[in-house]
């Protein structure tokens, strides 16, 4: 019994939190939000906390802590940016090479009416590269090291995924 309910529950979510009309909300995105917070905050209590390890000294002299916003808007819009075009790129590619706007088009045109159809599709290989290229492009332009800053935000990193494969469901 619990083992036929565990295999059937994927069925038994409703992948949108609310819907008006044809647009709709849903819990993948919201995940994605959700993990964006949550990683953003864990990093700010890092750097209250932890930049007082000796380990720390060389970001806590190099590291301000408004740049840790912008250090993830890099990497959510590397993430974002990437995961899309992996997914269009490696599942999707003869569709995006006769319509590239399917890329940023939530929109349909089917009967005579222009639908909402919302975008899907996200590839984790695509996240996981798009998220490189944003924290080489934000270390290139804060001048800072790699290895140091990555082994700050390593640990958050986890709950942030957590949350964006619970949003799978």
């Amino acid at each position: 019994m619990i083992q036929g309910f565990w295999q059937n529950l994927p069925q038994k979510i409703n992948p949108n939190i609310f819907e008006i009309g044809s647009f709709k909300v849903g819990w993948y995105w919201m995940m994605y939000v959700v993990a964006f917070v949550i990683v953003y905050l864990l990093l700010n209590y890092r750097y209250k906390k932890d930049l007082d390890l000796k380990q720390y000294k060389y970001l806590k002299k190099n590291l301000e802590k408004d740049k840790l916003l912008d250090l993830l808007t890099y990497l959510f819009i590397g993430l974002i940016i990437g995961a899309r075009l992996g997914y269009l790129l490696i599942y999707d590619l003869s569709e995006f090479l006769s319509n590239p706007l399917i890329a940023v088009n939530p929109f349909i045109y089917e009967n005579g009416k222009l639908i909402y159809q919302g975008i899907y599709g996200m590839s984790y290989h695509g996240g996981l590269l798009g998220v490189l290229i944003g924290y080489l492009i934000y270390i290139y332009k804060f001048k800072l090291k790699f290895w140091k800053l990555i082994d700050f935000i390593i640990p958050c990193i986890p709950l942030g995924y957590f949350f964006g494969r619970i949003g799978n469901f």
